[in-house]
């Protein structure tokens, strides 16, 4: 797979996050010297820092479809570009990836709903939702 070409691109940091920025200079004959003249926002980098991996923005992905097919990280001053596995899984399919977490919490709830503990220490401490916290604790030392 051959290794795609990127325009000039500079490293902006804003107070939250550094921005990837692709440039145009311009001759100034005056002072016979080159100027950025055009700025255009192209991706962010992820890690918080000026090194890291760079989530390309939409508008670029379209301008550039082949860089879809890697992954793309700065280090230092150079992009090093990884391909995709080839399970197919590109980088739109990566970034719709939702991680939800129910796990112990869920099987636990399942466990004491069938169970008569929920409803004994419902009688036993009915003031201010108490048994909830009561059963809070049973389960963490449980799971411990």
């Amino acid at each position: 797979m051959k290794t795609p070409q990127l325009p000039p691109l500079i490293i902006k940091k804003s107070p939250s996050a550094f921005y990837v920025y692709t440039y145009k200079n311009k001759w100034d004959p005056e002072k016979k010297r080159s100027y950025r003249a055009s700025f255009k926002k192209v991706g962010t980098v992820t890690s918080g820092e000026k090194e890291g991996r760079i989530r390309w923005d939409e508008h670029f992905l379209t301008e550039r479809p082949e860089l879809k097919d890697f992954i793309c990280e700065r280090k230092g001053k150079d992009y090093i570009f990884t391909p995709m596995n080839e399970g197919g899984f590109t980088l739109s399919q990566a970034m719709e990836v939702k991680q939800l977490h129910a796990g112990a919490t869920w099987a636990l709830d399942q466990l004491v709903a069938q169970s008569p503990i929920g409803e004994v220490l419902k009688r036993a401490f009915p003031q201010r939702r108490d048994y909830l916290k009561v059963l809070s604790e049973i389960l963490r030392f449980s799971v411990i």
